[in-house]
């Protein structure tokens, strides 16, 4: 909903919230160097550093990777 502005009920945020996720984590890599997790694609690594950062799992893990 481009230029769009107000209230949104949660189940539409999330349902574009995730459609553009995906968008993003499918682009291709950037080619740089990585310090954390160079191993694994971007969007793990994000991912990762996310849980460890927080201490629990990602309400996302497994939804969307």
């Amino acid at each position: 909903m481009p230029g769009a502005e107000g209230e949104f009920p949660a189940d539409v945020a999330r349902v574009a919230i995730e459609d553009y996720w995906r968008f993003l984590v499918a682009q291709p890599e950037r080619s740089v160097v990585r310090e954390y997790r160079p191993d694994l694609p971007e969007g793990q690594a994000n991912l990762l550093r996310w849980e460890e950062k927080w201490g629990r799992s990602h309400p996302y893990r497994g939804r969307l990777f």
